[in-house]
């Protein structure tokens, strides 16, 4: 029989004890909490005075003309960018040991990301005289949800070392689907690299923190030995695995596999800037290795109105122009194959034929870094394939003097720039002078600049402004109190966009932006290029809200069908064409309707869905007009507005009734 007083004294131990584990568990989380507000401070004070060094290094750099004073400035710029990679290692490694790192969970583009990690390391290949390459096969998913900034980060660490211990071959990030159901994904990410390779003995210690082969690795290549250990952690964060294959003497393979979602893929997070380019003539070639990166370039470029054509071969180009068809085009594009009979013969004669026009060869790292003289010495533009997102259309459309995608070659930048007006809230006074200086570089002139929330929303009453510049912490009001007051005060007014300025690295704040309602994020040091592309985007949308109320409509005159495009689309086989006027003119008017009735509803989704089906039908029909207003009803669906979409309807009703008497007396004919 147990004793009742050991019972009862039993039962208080075990009390004392759980009180115990209780205040030691609610400690815990207290230093946890403690150690990341920590974390927030030391990243927002370090990087504040780097905003302040990489800054006005880059203003200098773009003012001075001197050579060796330039130099000068890229060791700074460089040293600069070296240390806040150090910094961002020991704050993610140190986010990681206190369990405060929390990962995304969006939509994004794989090949993209993987392409981002490529372009950011391309320099240092070349410097090495290396090769870096990709393997993305076609069975891979393009979508998927999850961290893209975290995977990237993995990729780079793994890509960069790779290329740090390799001194001849190449590194190559390859791809491969390891299992797949309908709505997941089990993926590998292979870096492969033909370095020295790793004793088998050293390779247990990769992936320890601060842990390096021996003491002669930082001496030689610098860094902290860090990245391993935290792309280790973030991979089993993600649920995956993470390894390493190697044989000393013939280099590595540093894989990892991490299980994902897959996005629908409908999604589109390349969100395509605004561009009218329906006076350009684009040809694409289609001997295309890369399927997808030709149906990604026409997908652009049909969107923006370009009027495309597609042929099957280099030959059937050489033989339309022997034939003496004068075709004029701004923009051709044609993959690079040596095998293909006198490749480069065709290539200058079509350059002797057009000289003006833009002609882009698709080819690899390594044979663009082999073909540079020809290309240079024929006016070509070489493009890394495969490419993904708008990078291609960057390098395009630089071509055709618009460097920035979003603007419309006829807009005056500069003008529209200076009228733009910002307020910025920044309590630093070093931060106020880079900023105010950066905007003024690129042309924005327009500028107030105040030093607290309160001040901010003080300037907003006496004066109307386009954008706010908001940085995060600063005294008084804060940017998030301040952001939640104007959102507050906005009630059915004009938005303001609000863009954050932050020196905090810690992850979860580009959340705790958007939560108050922010629209964007750009973290501290903030370059002059990142600020610039955000700003034009919000600028040419301001443009484009502008003439809203009455949305631009193409003329309504005829021609409404262009018989010459049938022949260029269809042949002269004149009883085709009759076979698919007949076919537009049954599906057409249903197409308008359904298109009528989404509007009524004010079903966004289904607005742009069967605009862009009747914008098709359209242009594979000839029919002219009617594919300009459909496009105009989708940016209008886009911008979740139904302002001036009755408009266009009665003119896309209008011009469908003259379609359809013009396509009867052809079909009479």
């Amino acid at each position: 029989m147990v004793h009742p007083r050991k019972t009862i004294g039993g039962i208080v131990i075990v009390s004392q004890n759980i009180n115990e584990l209780v205040k030691a568990r609610e400690s815990a989380i207290e230093n946890a909490q403690i150690k990341a507000r920590f974390l927030a401070n030391m990243s927002h004070e370090i990087r504040t005075p780097m905003n302040g060094i990489l800054g006005m290094a880059e203003l200098l750099f773009n003012q001075i003309r001197d050579e060796q004073q330039k130099e000068l400035l890229r060791v700074i710029s460089q040293s600069g960018q070296h240390l806040l990679v150090i910094i961002n290692d020991i704050l993610d490694f140190s986010k990681l040991e206190a369990k405060e790192t929390y990962l995304e969970h969006q939509p994004f583009n794989l090949v993209e990301c993987v392409q981002s990690v490529v372009r950011l390391l391309t320099p240092q290949a070349e410097a090495k005289g290396i090769s870096l390459t990709v393997d993305i096969p076609t069975d891979i998913p393009t979508y998927l949800l999850g961290d893209v900034n975290r995977l990237r980060q993995i990729l780079t660490n793994l890509a960069g070392n790779s290329l740090k211990f390799t001194d001849k071959g190449g590194v190559q990030i390859a791809l491969s689907l390891q299992a797949s159901q309908e709505t997941e994904a089990l993926i590998r990410f292979s870096v492969i690299d033909t370095g020295l390779g790793i004793k088998p003995q050293h390779q247990s210690k990769l992936f320890r923190s601060f842990s390096q082969i021996d003491d002669s690795s930082t001496r030689n290549y610098g860094g902290t030995g860090l990245g391993l250990a935290i792309s280790k952690q973030l991979v089993e964060l993600m649920g995956g695995t993470i390894g390493l294959e190697s044989a000393y003497g013939q280099g590595s393979t540093f894989w990892l596999e991490v299980p994902w979602e897959i996005a629908d893929q409908n999604f589109s997070g390349d969100n395509l800037p605004v561009l009218d380019l329906s006076q350009m003539n684009a040809l694409i070639v289609h001997e295309y290795e890369n399927q997808e990166s030709r149906r990604k370039l026409w997908h652009r470029l049909n969107y923006w109105q370009a009027n495309v054509t597609q042929v099957q071969t280099l030959g059937l180009v050489m033989e339309q122009l022997q034939a003496g068809h004068d075709h004029h085009y701004d923009l051709i594009v044609v993959p690079y194959h040596h095998e293909v009979p006198n490749f480069y013969g065709h290539i200058e004669t079509l350059r002797e034929k057009m000289p003006n026009a833009t002609i882009a060869i698709m080819l690899t790292a390594e044979e663009l870094k082999r073909l540079q003289p020809w290309l240079a010495q024929n006016n070509l533009q070489g493009v890394v394939c495969p490419f993904t997102g708008n990078h291609i259309l960057d390098e395009l459309m630089a071509q055709l003097n618009l460097d920035n995608p979003g603007v419309n070659a006829t807009m005056d930048l500069h003008q529209d720039r200076s009228k733009f007006k910002i307020l910025i809230a920044e309590d630093t006074r070093i931060n106020q002078k880079v900023i105010i200086n950066q905007l003024q570089t690129i042309g924005y002139s327009a500028i107030t600049c105040v030093s607290n929330g309160e001040l901010a929303l003080s300037a907003l009453e006496q004066e109307h402004f386009d954008l706010i510049l908001m940085d995060c912490l600063m005294p008084i009001l804060d940017g998030y109190q301040t952001t939640e007051i104007i959102r507050d005060r906005e009630a059915d007014r004009q938005h303001i966009p609000i863009i954050a300025l932050t020196a905090s690295a810690i992850v979860g704040e580009q959340q705790k932006c958007l939560a108050v309602g922010m629209d964007e994020y750009i973290s501290k040091p903030i370059s002059m290029k990142a600020l610039e592309k955000v700003l034009d985007r919000y600028m040419l949308k301001k443009i484009q809200l502008q003439g809203q109320g009455e949305p631009p409509l193409a003329v309504a005159d005829g021609p409404w069908i262009n018989f010459e495009r049938l022949e260029k689309f269809w042949g002269s086989d004149q009883g085709l064409w009759k076979q698919m006027l007949l076919i537009y003119q049954e599906d057409a008017p249903l197409y308008a309707q359904e298109l009528h009735a989404a509007i009524e509803a004010e079903d966004y989704e289904h607005i742009y869905n069967h605009a862009h089906r009747l914008k098709g039908a359209s242009s594979s029909a000839a029919v002219e007009i009617i594919p300009h207003l459909c496009h105009d009803i989708e940016k209008l669906a886009q911008q979740k507005t139904t302002v001036g979409m009755d408009k266009i309807m009665t003119n896309i009703f209008e011009q469908l009734a003259q379609v359809q008497r013009l396509a009867q007396e052809f079909q009479a004919s």
